[in-house]
């Protein structure tokens, strides 16, 4: 049980993290690329964007990743959300799972006001 959880944790943090925040940049270029705005291709990023950070959440607390380990993923959010949306409406638009998740998007989002 705790050494399968353990194994787990290391291979997502180790392997698939890094994949996944890349991917996640990749899409943020391709939502943000003036010249494709009206393009399917930027439509379809754009959605599976907003669909994979309401899934990240979930991801986050299944995992119960350290700040340190979250905190890349959360700075991704809140960067990709900033360009569009004010501080108050990104708090509105992101429901984190866990309060230590919660509290990091409220330093991440008060640096923005600053």
């Amino acid at each position: 049980g705790k050494h399968a959880r353990d194994f787990i944790h290391v291979r997502v943090v180790k392997e698939i993290m890094p994949n996944l925040v890349k991917f996640f940049q990749t899409l943020e270029l391709v939502v943000k690329d003036k010249d494709m705005a009206r393009t399917l291709s930027a439509r379809e990023s754009k959605r599976i964007l907003e669909k994979m950070i309401n899934g990240l959440w979930d991801l986050l607390a299944l995992l119960d990743l350290s700040p340190i380990e979250s905190d890349q993923l959360i700075q991704i959010i809140v960067a990709n959300l900033s360009g569009t949306l004010n501080a108050p409406e990104i708090r509105c638009k992101l429901e984190p799972r866990r309060s230590l998740d919660c509290n990091i998007l409220d330093l991440k989002l008060g640096a923005l006001t600053v």
